[in-house]
């Protein structure tokens, strides 16, 4: 039960699991891996090391929220003082289903109907860097380089020109491949990427009824 709260609140790495939870790191594999093996957890590694460190994450949404907000706080709620807890949550509640929308983001990724082709999509990560959606595509030698945002605001073009800007810290393929790039956003785009964006062939902008479209195709 620790580690999964530990988990769900954001400890993602080994050694961040075990300080959370106040235990040695080498004590947790087998707890890990039984846990892995039960579909409870599922590992993310980078795209492009497949066979790296993998972060651990909790593979089902409600037992991902349920360990962040509600088992530590079953005392509190059998009391019926709910208020606390709601406020957590209301609190935080944004930062925990932006999760949840990268996941979507990365299975629309992978629908036929996408435009970019990926043999395989995760994320990406590097040193104190990290690129919400990176898919690669070897027979083609295509990377796919794309940011899901969960905010109240239009994205703008800043998060466009950080995402430009990563690319050349993504070691793959050398310099002998197509780069595409793909942003996502909850409540649009501001009218400044748009525009950027429209003058480029390589990059595409998608809000919640194109991604719904994307879906729907598989139907």
């Amino acid at each position: 039960m620790a580690i999964l709260e530990g988990i769900a609140g954001g400890a993602t790495r080994v050694t961040e699991i075990a300080n959370e939870i106040g235990r040695d790191a080498g004590s947790l594999s087998r707890y890990l891996q039984n846990l892995t093996q039960l579909a409870i957890l599922g590992q993310e590694h980078p795209v492009t090391d497949p066979d790296g460190r993998g972060l651990y994450r909790l593979t089902d949404d409600f037992l991902r929220f349920w360990f962040r907000y509600v088992a530590h706080n079953r005392g509190t709620l059998e009391q019926g003082r709910t208020a606390p807890v709601r406020s957590t949550i209301a609190e935080t509640l944004p930062t925990h289903t932006s999760r949840t929308f990268e996941a979507v983001c990365q299975q629309a990724v992978r629908t036929p109907a996408f435009p970019v082709s990926c043999s395989r999509v995760d994320r990406w990560w590097y040193g104190g860097e990290e690129i919400d959606i990176a898919g690669v595509n070897r027979e083609t030698g295509t990377l796919l380089l794309g940011e899901c945002n969960w905010t109240t605001e239009p994205v703008g073009r800043g998060v466009f020109d950080r995402l430009t800007a990563l690319e050349s810290k993504v070691r793959w393929q050398g310099t002998d491949r197509e780069v595409r790039y793909a942003l996502f956003s909850r409540t649009g785009f501001t009218d400044e990427l748009r525009t950027v964006v429209d003058e480029r062939s390589d990059a595409s902008l998608y809000r919640i009824p194109e991604l719904a479209t994307l879906f729907e195709s598989e139907r």
